[in-house]
């Protein structure tokens, strides 16, 4: 049994706190690498991989190691992401500063990251209207930089199947954008 089955265990049947924090801190900075990569701010990923860990933690009694501890870690996260972009907080928080109070000092750089901001967030909403796996998949792909093997291997699902809705789901969020 290796050392991760074994804190796993330990954490369902006991509450080992030490096996808590072995488990996170095996997997911390990969999460908070996936989370970084949909957040585009430091604090907030922080934040959001804290409560990860902690539903993490809440919820281990229900992983059954039907799947890799991984593939489960990181459903936990896919959906504390997508909890977090739907909250009020975020959609307060995004609806920005009033123009007076922003310092503007190079015009073309603000606007172009203006620009880039707004098309990733149109983005990210089109591909939450997705089905929950394909988003996975695309989410996994472009902003974990994960290769098709890799989900492959995470998912379970045949590596063509993971192609065929990773390039579907993209050709849907392009006719999607387009539309806009």
């Amino acid at each position: 049994m290796n050392k991760e089955k074994r804190w796993i265990k330990a954490i369902q049947k006991h509450g080992n706190e030490h096996s808590a924090n072995q488990l996170i801190e095996a997997y911390y900075k990969e999460i908070f690498s996936y989370v970084y990569k949909q957040m585009y701010d430091k604090e907030t990923a922080k934040d959001v991989t804290q409560e990860i860990f902690i539903s993490m933690l809440k919820s281990l009694y229900r992983y059954d190691g039907r799947s890799s501890f991984r593939t489960w870690l990181y459903m936990v996260a896919k959906f504390r992401v997508i909890d977090h972009y739907r909250s009020k907080q975020f959609k307060e928080s995004s609806r920005g500063v009033a123009v007076e109070e922003e310092r503007i000092e190079d015009t073309s750089d603000f606007t172009e990251r203006l620009a880039t901001r707004a098309e990733a967030e149109r983005a990210l909403k089109v591909l939450e209207s997705c089905p929950s796996d394909e988003e996975f998949i695309v989410r996994m792909k472009l902003l974990g930089g994960r290769t098709f093997p890799d989900i492959s291997a995470e998912t379970g699902l045949a590596l063509s199947t993971i192609k065929t809705k990773y390039y579907r789901t993209l050709k849907f969020m392009k006719q999607a954008l387009k539309e806009e």
